[in-house]
């Protein structure tokens, strides 16, 4: 009965047009199929028979996930293929615990098929956004700029219901029953993993779960199968290469072979197949120990890559993957890969719609690979540079695109700069100039933003600690468009929620600007102290307030 899954079921059942779609008929065989086997294996004693049934069920369930994967990249969104995909679902966890707990290849198969069964997945829900959101000055001062700048956060969402059903729940549920049964064989203890009912189980229409696994047994599952052996098989379906095209093509009768058609481009792929980003995606983020080896590198960075040369809402989930890939790994691992990284991250900067959350969570990418490669040679120094004049170039360029200058400053800029500012010989200096002319010029041109106006004058600190040595020369610029843009915000927004910690930003930066800058920032304080009376109030107390700063930020600094 195992046997004719392959040979009579299955060639009926799940055949798609050349469109994609399901073809309906062989339903009805499938179900009874169904009834029939789940009879059968019911009082199965597994003891005494299990060894001469696991290289069938091996193949059976192999065939069984690829069918499945083959439902999810249909264009068939029609309850047919959900009740056909649920039942091929119930059915390979019938077939499941036959296996044996070595067969680690029929076991991987299934693992990758259902990782494309899940939640939709949003970036918010990937990686904690807030972590990237917060720009600060050493120790001395910081600035939370929230996440309501940020727009049209569809284009970091990818959605699943084209596979997966969130109304009935039925496919997501036989995706669960699937889980267990696996947790079941690998760990060999059916009473430490949840037991599925298979009475419950054949209702189709419940609306409770068989058991609420949440990401506990999958991990485990993966675990035990191996994140390397996972990775070469998630990298392989993605690109397709583990899918058997079951499409039904006319017969050539030509005595002659024809050309066949060029294969199909990864990108194109991916976006026909949006399921086979859920598997990589889902898989990704189950990482978490630290530090990745080489070889789960070398299998999951392509795919990434690939993302981040896609369509923007693949980009954005390119880049969030990448992100937390970063974060479990270290300078010694990502050496070998960090070439590869700059340039694709360079490349995706330049090309990608510049809105939504794509070119925020990119530059947050950018910036964390400079920032692992902090301790690397002269050669990543005149690269980080680089990157940092183009994002102030970008910046300079598109004043009127708040989104787009808030998400290179957050991102980008202040990690990048204050990574320059952190190197000796004030690397900093040749962006002096580029520098200065830009972020002055968007304090004046965006004051009533806080959100910008705080990132900017944090940017300028690292810039000013960074560029040093030319500082005295624009002491008296520097100083004069930090008082001005000091007393138009308050003039216009007084009344702002973020104006207390504006102010203690826009402070300090004052009065760091007239420890670096020296002579030239001191003529400007005396200039309004010489002639209060002609100043406004609130400018002689804030020129007050820089001075009282300076002298405890050079308190600080004193050994």
């Amino acid at each position: 009965w195992m046997e004719g899954y392959g040979q009579f079921v299955q060639p009926s059942s799940v055949l798609l047009d050349s469109h994609g779609k399901l073809i309906s008929t062989g339903i009805s065989v499938l179900s009874q199929y169904e009834v029939v086997l789940s009879t059968l294996l019911k009082d199965y004693d597994k003891k005494e028979s299990h060894s001469e049934l696991q290289d069938v069920a091996s193949d059976t369930v192999v065939l069984l996930a690829r069918d499945v994967s083959l439902l999810t990249e249909s264009t068939c969104t029609t309850h047919q293929s959900q009740f056909v995909m649920s039942t091929l679902l119930h059915i390979m966890a019938r077939c499941i615990p036959l296996l044996h707990s070595n067969d680690k290849s029929a076991m991987t198969t299934c693992a990758v098929t259902l990782l494309a069964f899940g939640d939709s997945i949003n970036v918010q829900s990937l990686i904690r956004v807030q972590d990237y959101t917060t720009v600060s000055f050493l120790d001395i001062v910081s600035y939370n700029v929230g996440t309501d700048w940020i727009d049209d956060w569809e284009m970091g969402r990818l959605d699943s219901s084209a596979w997966n059903d969130a109304v009935s729940g039925i496919v997501s549920r036989a995706a669960k029953s699937c889980w267990n049964a696996l947790d079941v064989v690998l760990a060999q203890d059916a009473t430490a993993a949840v037991r599925v009912d298979r009475n419950k189980d054949n209702n189709r229409t419940a609306t409770t779960t068989t058991s609420d696994i949440g990401d506990a047994v999958p991990r485990r599952v993966l675990q035990h199968l191996g994140w390397t052996n996972m990775a070469i098989s998630v990298r392989a379906h993605f690109y397709g290469r583990d899918v058997i095209d079951t499409t039904i093509s006319k017969k050539q009768t030509w005595q002659y072979p024809l050309p066949q058609k060029p294969q199909e481009s990864p990108m194109a792929s991916i976006e026909r197949r949006p399921s086979r980003v859920f598997v990589a995606i889902h898989y990704i983020f189950f990482l978490q120990e630290k530090p990745l080896t080489i070889n789960v590198l070398q299998e999951i960075l392509p795919m990434v890559y690939t993302l981040l040369d896609s369509r923007p809402n693949h980009v954005t989930i390119g880049a969030a993957a990448l992100i937390h890939v970063l974060s479990l790994v270290s300078s010694h691992e990502l050496q070998e890969f960090q070439e590869m990284s700059r340039r694709v991250l360079e490349r995706s900067l330049a090309t990608t719609a510049r809105k939504g959350p794509a070119i925020f969570f990119l530059s947050v990418a950018q910036s964390r690979v400079y920032q692992l490669l902090l301790e690397m040679n002269d050669t990543v120094t005149v690269q980080r540079r680089r990157a940092t004049q183009q994002i102030l170039t970008t910046i300079y360029r598109n004043p009127s695109q708040t989104t787009l200058i808030q998400s290179l400053l957050v991102g980008g800029l202040v990690p990048l700069l204050q990574q320059l500012s952190m190197e000796p010989n004030a690397s900093a200096m040749e962006l002096g100039r580029l520098g200065l002319m830009t972020l002055l010029s968007v304090l004046n041109t965006t004051f009533l933003d806080s959100n910008i106006c705080g990132a900017t004058l944090v940017a300028l600190m690292h810039l000013m600690m960074g560029a040093h040595p030319i500082l005295p020369r624009h002491g008296g610029q520097v100083m004069s468009q930090l008082l001005a843009s000091f007393c138009r915000r308050a003039e216009y927004c007084a009344n702002d929620d973020k104006w207390d910690d504006l102010e203690r930003v826009q402070t300090t930066t004052a009065a760091m600007a007239l420890l670096v800058c020296g002579e030239r920032a001191e003529v400007v304080l005396n200039e309004v102290e010489k002639h209060s009376n002609d100043y406004d109030d609130i400018l002689v107390k804030q020129v007050s307030h820089v001075r009282t700063e300076a002298s405890r930020l050079e308190e600080m600094n004193e050994p």
